[in-house]
């Protein structure tokens, strides 16, 4: 949920009087970390992952389901009963935006290593066990999107009556005050975005139109002061409270620390680090979305790559040393190497290493002898090349318990060329995981909660929307501060940024004077055009050069689908983006997967360069499209056709879209998800064929490998059509209830019934192969069997 700040909020009128205040400080503040962190050198990829939970309490006697207003004393309980004995703990709870919900994290977050990915469903069944521990009988945690009648009479227990009042902090018809956590950010958030925009939020989804469906739909709507009935439309479902946004669920990520030996590009010596420091104490960090830390390691100056530009791929790769067969070999021979060391080999590695046993030996005190290893056997022994690399490691690496060995090198134009890139896959993503069909006690025509979350927090004036002239304000702007980016950041990006941007030029002139670039400038300019939404008072006067709450103020509420992250002050974090689009699925098997594949892909596009680039106002439209009912199986989107320019050995022959419906001239056509996803013959290579290929050039062993290809085979199964999305089949579920009229209406009962399988499927009670495959349950229970 953001910046969560301890002290007193202030009310609207009094934070808008420090709003230059803060965006000329958090502009500072932005500038003192962009000097000192702009060359930094980071490692590459840490994550984790955080899933936001619904409490609920089943009432089988009456066939009801609702939403238990207990998360702040659960997220006590688990608190004292977890880390604050255990400082190590597996897991981590936080606060979320419903006073029903609660999020969980791994205790420590994910390092490098491919292995890894084999940790990621244990620790979120764990959490869910974890959290399911401290609750009553009947009572329960679910990992669903949307609940289906938030919003309705009687959802939420102990029952409480909303209070459409001024003095109220949503004003809301539908939902209580009650149901917000009670930590003053959300409440004051809340409050403050209905006083700046001038009105209640209004929030109006397509209604799907059944065959008993009224027509035309209308509402009417008790205690309403003739604001409700002004804003709802004919055939939409109306919504006018934060919580119908952001008390949905969704998944989250964070990071981790491991023994790891960076290569730079050009640099015959090696520097070391132990996870994301170099050989340095370790921070962790929880953050928003799927998070991913671009660390940075020099190319011996900015040039890295000039004159390459006609060289095929391959010689590109080579001459970059990226994922080249020498490095390939040479992350082998260390793996080797280590488990000789480690004793991994017994009389394999007898008289490698001669060993000093004082500190004072440059390097490490296990040398390799020269010539104690023969050149053409891969299997237990490793090439000579290796001998000077090895011999220089520092003795903590060496003497280490883990080490992990990687070859990518990043900085923080690698970091925005990511955010570019992953821009691209956020609608497709969206659409692969979307699970939120139903609003307010009805079935929607939308599958996906994008639009109401950024309806649900737009606190843009009528005259910053364009339906008066300006006078107060001094912008008219497109969007609501929770939507789709408005512009790339990379070189490469930047002929495809075709969307009128809105920035503050003033905030824009003073940071190209101060060295920044256009693209950063203009990206930090135009997210400055916003106000502060919550201020405390103790977080009035800060310390520009040592905080940063004032530039994460407004940094924090522009929730896009990607976010580029500066690192926090005096910290060992670096550059990041997040991913932010995905919809929280009901089992820890579908979270993991979609997790996993977000990290593979992401580590993909920095190996082979891959180039997705699309004009902005296609992604938008991509955006558009992906909310749609069954959009993974209905819907077209604008995507690359060539995406490895020059060639790759990896996509020859799959380069550019013969069948689409583009002319040969156009970079990009429309695609089917399917097409995307998994490929088409003389029209796109894929992305799961492309994250195979990479893996085959990896060192994964062989219960990871098949973890990882259960995971891919569910997204790919999504992709076709073969499994369906959690919407989708929550449609179905809902069509086929004996209760249901074909009236796109979802009684008490039925909402009961679908709650209930969606919580037996969750905790393996029972099967769904159209959602999950056949053999679901095997997976579920730890075995690592080809479950789809």
């Amino acid at each position: 949920m953001g910046l969560l700040s301890q002290g007193s909020p202030l009310s609207w009128e009094e934070t808008r009087r420090y709003a230059e205040h803060v965006r000329r400080h958090g502009i500072l503040q932005f500038l003192h970390i962009y000097r000192a962190l702009r060359d930094r050198h980071k490692d590459v990829l840490k994550w984790g992952d955080e899933v936001e939970y619904m409490l609920v309490k089943f009432d089988h006697e009456n066939k009801k389901v609702r939403l238990l207003l207990c998360g702040e004393e659960v997220l006590q309980t688990l608190q004292d009963k977890g880390e604050k004995v255990n400082p190590n703990h597996p897991t981590l709870w936080r606060p979320e935006y419903g006073s029903y919900m609660i999020e969980g994290t791994p205790g420590q977050p994910y390092g490098g290593t491919m292995s890894e990915f084999n940790t990621v469903q244990d620790n979120m069944r764990k959490r869910r066990q974890e959290a399911a521990s401290v609750l009553k009988e009947n009572e329960a945690v679910c990992t669903v999107t949307s609940f289906p009648r938030l919003g309705c009479p009687g959802f939420t227990l102990p029952d409480y009556m909303p209070t459409p009042v001024e003095g109220g902090a949503s004003k809301s018809l539908f939902f209580p005050d009650e149901a917000i956590n009670k930590h003053p950010r959300f409440s004051t958030l809340t409050r403050n975005i209905r006083h700046r925009r001038g009105e209640k939020v209004v929030i109006n989804v397509p209604i799907f139109k059944d065959k008993n469906t009224p027509s035309p739909f209308m509402e009417t709507f008790p205690n309403d002061d003739g604001e409700a009935a002004k804003a709802a439309k004919p055939d939409y479902i109306y919504m006018d409270a934060m919580g119908f946004g952001m008390g949905n669920c969704c998944l989250q990520v964070n990071k981790t620390k491991c023994w790891a030996l960076y290569f730079g590009y050009h640099k015959p010596m090696q520097s070391c680090k132990l996870g994301t420091e170099w050989l340095e104490s370790c921070l962790v960090e929880e953050e928003l979305g799927v998070l991913v830390e671009i660390l940075l390691i020099t190319r011996e100056g900015d040039g890295a790559g000039e004159g390459l530009e006609h060289s095929s791929c391959e010689e590109q790769l080579r001459e970059l040393g990226v994922l080249s067969l020498e490095k390939r070999r040479l992350r082998g021979d260390f793996i080797t190497i280590y488990k000789c060391l480690k004793g991994g080999y017994s009389q394999a590695g007898v008289g490698l290493f001669s060993q000093a046993t004082g500190t004072r030996t440059r390097g490490n005190g296990f040398k390799l002898h020269l010539g104690r290893f023969r050149l053409d056997i891969r299997k237990k022994f490793f090439t000579e090349g290796v001998i000077r690399y090895w011999n220089g490691l520092p003795r903590e690496v060496v003497e280490s318990l883990y080490l992990e060995v990687t070859f990518q090198a990043c900085s923080i134009s690698e970091a925005r060329y990511l955010y570019d890139q992953l821009a691209t896959i956020c609608p497709i993503v969206m659409a692969l995981s979307a699970a939120s069909p139903f609003y307010r006690g009805y079935v929607s025509d939308i599958d996906c909660r994008w639009g109401v979350i950024s309806a649900s927090v737009d606190d843009r004036t009528r005259e910053e929307r364009g339906l008066e002239p300006l006078k107060n304000n001094h912008y008219r702007i497109s969007k609501s501060r929770y939507d789709s980016i408005d512009s790339y950041l990379s070189e490469c990006g930047e002929k495809y940024n075709d969307i009128d941007l809105t920035i503050d030029k003033d905030i824009y002139e003073h940071l190209i004077k101060e060295g920044i670039d256009h693209l950063l400038a203009q990206h930090i300019a135009h997210l400055f055009i916003r106000d502060p939404l919550t201020l405390f008072e103790e977080k009035i006067h800060l310390d520009d050069a040592n905080e940063s709450d004032h530039f994460e103020n407004i940094q924090s509420t522009n929730w896009q689908t990607m976010r580029f992250k500066p690192p926090p002050p005096n910290s060992d974090i670096g550059w990041r983006v997040e991913f932010r689009p995905m919809e929280v699925q009901l089992t820890d098997f579908e979270n993991s997967a979609y997790v996993v594949f977000v990290v593979l892909l992401t580590r993909v596009i920095l190996s082979y360069k891959l180039d997705f680039l699309i004009p902005l106002s296609k992604v938008d439209e991509n955006m558009k499209v992906a909310q749609k009912r069954d959009a993974v199986r209905q819907g077209m989107f604008y995507f690359r056709k060539d995406i490895c320019k020059g060639g790759n050995a990896v996509l020859d022959g799959c380069g550019s879209a013969q069948n689409g419906t583009g002319t040969d001239t156009e970079e990009y056509t429309l695609m089917s998800i399917d097409t995307i996803i998994n490929g088409k013959e003389g029209v796109f290579p894929g992305l799961i064929p492309i994250l195979n290929s990479y893996l085959e050039n990896m060192e994964v062993d062989v219960d990871t490998r098949c973890t990882i290809l259960n995971y891919l085979k569910l997204i790919k199964k999504r992709a076709s059509g073969e499994l369906m999305t959690v919407a989708r089949w929550m449609r179905e579920f809902i069509a086929q209830h004996p209760d249901y009229k074909q009236d796109s209406v979802i009684t008490d009962e039925m909402n009961y019934s679908l709650m209930w399988k969606c919580n037996q499927i969750a905790q393996g009670q029972a099967e769904c192969p159209e959602l999950l495959g056949v053999g679901f349950n095997k997976k579920q229970s730890g075995n690592k069997t080809d479950s789809l």
